[in-house]
């Protein structure tokens, strides 16, 4: 996991170091759970934002196109 390539947070500040990189499709992400700061989620990133994500019969849509496995 690279905490830096999306501006990590200093410790004891308010400030982030600037990102190198946006997230893109297909990323990893590892985030804390919000009803416990001491468990964390690691995802998948599907879509982005502004994209509409939908399942249909068990396929995933992304802005009414389906996605396939060759999309990551």
């Amino acid at each position: 996991m690279n905490k830096f390539i999306y501006g990590t947070k200093i410790p004891f500040s308010q400030a982030r170091l600037p990102r190198l990189s946006d997230p893109k499709r297909g990323d990893v992400v590892v985030f804390i759970y919000p009803e416990n700061p001491k468990k964390d989620f690691v995802k998948r990133l599907v879509a982005l934002g502004g994209e509409t994500i939908e399942i249909k019969n068990g396929t995933l849509y992304i802005d009414e196109k389906p996605l396939s496995d060759t999309t990551f």
